[in-house]
């Protein structure tokens, strides 16, 4: 079901094992078909794409270069965000904390544990942060709530 007010997020890659085929092995197109349960024309993208396959009358690929392709693949799937964000596993999208009202759940020496709703699609999110983080978001919000009534 698709939500009106959210917005549509790049549709996921199924990221495969990085460590599932035998490092020393060789594996034809079809072996490799059957290992990863894909169709001809995945594994044909995935050469467009950077694995390394060795020539030969049936083409053959290495286990460790197909170990390597797919842990790169993974590598570059990552999406990082950086403090003040958060990434929402429901709508796909990075949040800002400094734009979205946040809830304090518990406190210990070094870390806080916060709350936020999703703008997009409503759910919530749940964040630990370093106690210093939280003192520069809320610096942060007052600088900006101040230059808002200065305007």
């Amino acid at each position: 079901m698709i939500l009106p007010h959210a917005k549509q997020a790049k549709t996921r890659r199924n990221l495969k094992n990085s460590r599932k085929a035998r490092a020393n092995w060789l594996y034809t197109r079809q072996d490799v078909q059957d290992l990863y349960q894909v169709c001809p024309n995945t594994v044909r993208n995935w050469r467009r794409s950077g694995l390394k396959s060795i020539a030969a009358k049936n083409r053959l690929f290495l286990g460790r270069d197909l170990n390597e392709f797919h842990k790169q693949r993974r590598r570059e799937a990552k999406r990082p965000s950086n403090f003040p964000e958060y990434f929402c596993l429901c709508c796909k999208l990075k949040h800002s904390l400094l734009e979205e009202p946040f809830q304090v759940v518990s406190e210990t020496r070094t870390y806080v544990w916060i709350k936020v709703s999703c703008p997009e699609h409503g759910g919530t999110v749940s964040r630990y942060i370093k106690n210093s983080d939280l003192n520069n978001l809320r610096q942060q919000l007052e600088r900006k709530t101040s230059d808002e009534t200065h305007v």
